[in-house]
């Protein structure tokens, strides 16, 4: 009985959690008479664009390196990355150890025409979504809305003003607003950023990730 292996990933909180299942139930059905579902490895809102920050991914490539794992069935290339030099390397360490990479999408088993081909079709499309997404943060700073997460020194504001609720407005908290100005100057003193951050620190003001404090001047 061949040991096969499920990979399922997402890449946005914006995107169902239900997700995982659903790809999860797809490979379930091209698994073949004389295989076994051994293990299910997911990455729940992760992009494919890295390796490093997916813990799923990197425990497959840790075990197709032991010699227990016949096939790997993801829904598309893509799942399992969307960097075409990180695919490329996922696929030579399966040849290797003689893993058969199979996808949904492919209807069999994934060859080095594949892995060129819709590695670079990823990477293209990759490189899409980085700039489309760019381009919607710049155009929500531009409107005086969110672009991504809540910067200290401002507060969600739900409505827009007219008076209707719209998600990613945003107005300044006046207390953390005196702590922005604060860093600002104190880094155009010439304190460095974990200088200030040590004495913020020291003060109790709340805390500060460094990368809070990384600016261009």
């Amino acid at each position: 009985m061949k040991q096969v292996v499920i990979y399922a990933r997402y890449s946005s909180d914006l995107q169902n959690d239900r997700s995982i299942e659903d790809q999860v139930a797809s490979c379930q059905r091209i698994v073949h008479a004389d295989e076994a579902i051994t293990t299910i490895y997911s990455d729940r809102a992760q992009s494919g664009a890295f390796l490093q920050n997916r813990d799923g991914i990197r425990e497959l490539l840790k075990d197709i390196e032991t010699g227990t794992i016949s096939v790997i069935l993801t829904e598309d290339l893509d799942r399992l990355s969307r960097n075409q030099s990180d695919i490329a390397r996922i696929f030579a360490l399966a040849e290797y150890h003689k893993v058969e990479i199979r996808t949904v999408f492919d209807g069999g088993r994934v060859s080095d025409l594949h892995v060129g081909i819709k590695g670079t079709m990823s990477a293209l499309e990759l490189k899409k979504i980085v700039e489309q997404t760019r381009r919607g943060q710049i155009g929500s700073v531009r409107a005086g809305k969110l672009a991504d997460g809540l910067p200290f020194g401002y507060a969600v504001y739900p409505f827009n003003d007219a008076g209707e609720i719209e998600a990613c407005h945003r107005k300044i908290v006046p207390e953390q607003a005196k702590i922005v100005v604060r860093i600002y100057k104190d880094y155009i003193a010439g304190k460095s950023p974990n200088e200030i951050a040590h004495n913020l620190n020291r003060e109790g003001v709340p805390v500060l990730k460094l990368h809070l404090l990384k600016v261009e001047m």
